[in-house]
């Protein structure tokens, strides 16, 4: 990655994101690698894009900016006479995040810069003085300072932050359902293991709510269009297994039949109507 000085995977989403804003995109689309789609996007992408603000998933009941710590985003963002605002301001998650452009060309910027500065990351930097946690809490302060209300989608069909597991997800018509809601996205966050930790199947089973999200999982990992035997083929698979599933080849590889049972098909994958916007 050309810019940025930090290439751990927090810093490198925003600069990921500053590099991109060069090129012609209309917007960007990032998705945390725990995270995996079932629905299009497309709709969210075009009312981000007419609203010229960022979306994501609501985590939280929402931030408050007036204290201290975050003097310095004043200075970052040419916000000196901001007032600082005593109500809780929205705040979005960062795992699945539309980003219009050219219109945050100039947030993305500072949104680079100031993770390579941020209280969070590595210790032994000489310089740590932009609070938040992690990657999106610098995000949401430079668009509190740079006066860019976000557009806030529901966590529970997009983001899950403490939520996954929670409601009963099924699978019908080609389209997944959460509680009557077309699910947009899983994100195996929180309390959750990793979709591909050895505890994620107990944690599943322990719900009651997710044997079609795993299958679903196990079914874009293997199966999917860009599943493994889509690149390397069954008998590669076999062969190297233990590279691509290090500690855990038994395991996954005896589960992929269950991918089987879901019958997801590309019917599962382009669902396409959106789920509407908080705000």
């Amino acid at each position: 990655m050309p810019v940025g000085s930090i290439k751990e995977a927090c810093q490198l989403k925003a600069h990921a994101a500053h590099f991109l804003s060069r090129s012609p995109a209309d917007c960007l689309i990032q998705v945390d690698s725990d995270a995996i789609l079932c629905s299009s996007l497309a709709g969210l992408a075009r009312e981000a894009m007419r609203r010229k603000a960022p979306a994501g998933g609501k985590d939280g009941k929402g931030l408050r900016y007036d204290h201290p710590k975050y003097a310095p985003y004043h200075q970052l963002c040419r916000a000196e006479s901001f007032a600082a605002s005593e109500r809780l301001i929205p705040y979005i998650s960062s795992s699945i995040l539309f980003l219009p452009l050219p219109d945050l060309a100039d947030v993305l910027a500072l949104w680079s810069r100031a993770v390579d500065e941020a209280e969070f990351g590595p210790r032994n930097r000489p310089v740590k003085i932009y609070a938040g946690f992690g990657d999106q809490g610098v995000f949401n302060a430079i668009l509190h300072f740079k006066g860019v209300v976000p557009l806030v989608l529901d966590n529970d069909l997009v983001s899950q932050h403490w939520v996954h597991g929670k409601h009963k997800v099924e699978f019908r018509e080609g389209v997944f359902w959460n509680n009557g809601r077309r699910q947009i996205a899983f994100h195996s966050v929180g309390k959750s293991p990793k979709f591909w930790a050895s505890d994620y199947p107990k944690y599943a089973a322990a719900s009651g709510n997710l044997d079609e999200v795993y299958r679903y999982w196990l079914w874009l990992l293997f199966e999917g269009p860009c599943g493994l035997l889509q690149w390397i083929g069954e008998e590669a698979l076999a062969e190297r297994r233990a590279e691509y599933f290090p500690g855990l080849e038994h395991d996954l590889m005896s589960r992929r039949r269950e991918s089987l049972d879901g019958n997801f098909g590309s019917d599962g994958t382009h669902a396409t109507e959106a789920p509407r916007s908080g705000h």
